[in-house]
């Protein structure tokens, strides 16, 4: 595969995912009232997702996730105060939340646990 293949598959996917996203919002907008900055603190976390895997989200394995969320993680030195923590933790129940929708999109809110 060459150069430009490879750019035209990534690019497939992260429009392919831009689809899904749209389409999680939409959901979202019918179940709950989304602030406007918990929207982008979504959107942000689904689109860097997005582009540290280069999949589809259907094809995103839980390793792909743990990958992921690790990239978040900051050394004592960088961060002595642990602030990381919270935005690992927004992102995981970012993550949760939309595999959950992903996987199990007629499910009604509350009934898996």
């Amino acid at each position: 595969m060459n150069a430009s293949t490879e750019q035209s598959i990534v690019y497939d996917i992260q429009t392919q995912n831009q689809k899904i996203i749209k389409d999680y919002f939409e959901a979202m907008k019918t179940e709950t009232n989304l602030s406007a900055s918990t929207q982008v603190v979504m959107n942000n976390s689904l689109n860097r997702l997005s582009r540290h895997t280069d999949k589809n989200f259907k094809d995103v394995t839980r390793e792909d996730i743990v990958s992921f969320l690790n990239t978040l993680r900051k050394s004592e030195t960088v961060d002595p105060n642990h602030k990381w923590i919270g935005t690992y933790n927004l992102y995981l129940m970012t993550l949760d939340t939309f595999f959950k929708w992903l996987y199990y999109p007629k499910t009604e809110k509350g009934l898996d646990g």
